[in-house]
């Protein structure tokens, strides 16, 4: 365990983010204290590991630059003369983006959803009238009396399938909201 009031200052050190003055008084305390020492062998040895085995990712080129002057935009946003015009900037973003999802209400993925539910319910809703007689003689008595007629059951059945077909389409997001 390192001395409190070193931890921070070792840290920034090894990276070497302190002044001269302050990183010369570092060296002088890591040389009479042996916790300091060990603390300071023990962050370069996970430094080095971790440099081997963690690569940092790639930046694009400016995106030092984009995030000064991102950092430098945002900031102006707390000075009440640019709050305005921020906030008319966020209303025509949002507006925009509100059209663009309004026009993808008959996109591609939302008809191809659309008609094979269809499909599927009306395949269950068929294969079960038709294989409802068989199905109602399958139940159980008791399961029996509660189907007045195969087509109740073929109801039943079509409405499972149309419930599960929803819950399965909503899984995917912004797949309901399309529909709607």
């Amino acid at each position: 365990m390192a001395c409190p009031a070193f931890e921070v200052l070792i840290a920034d050190w090894l990276e070497g983010h302190l002044p001269p003055g302050e990183a010369s008084n570092v060296v002088r305390h890591l040389e009479g204290c042996h916790q300091c020492a060990e603390f300071a062998r023990q962050w370069r040895v996970l430094d080095a590991g971790l440099s081997r085995v963690l690569r940092p990712p790639a930046l694009s080129a400016g995106f030092q630059q984009r995030l000064w002057q991102r950092i430098a935009t945002d900031g102006l946003a707390h000075d009440p003369a640019n709050r305005e015009e921020l906030k008319e900037r966020t209303q025509a973003e949002y507006e925009r983006i509100l059209t663009r999802m309004q026009r993808r209400v008959w996109s591609f993925g939302a008809v191809l959803d659309t008609l094979g539910l269809g499909l599927l319910v009306a395949a269950t809703a068929t294969a079960a009238v038709v294989h409802a007689p068989k199905l109602l003689q399958a139940l159980p008595p008791e399961l029996q009396g509660r189907f007045p007629s195969p087509l109740w059951l073929g109801a039943v059945l079509g409405v499972a399938v149309l419930v599960l077909g929803v819950l399965a389409v909503c899984r995917r997001p912004g797949r309901l909201r399309s529909w709607l």
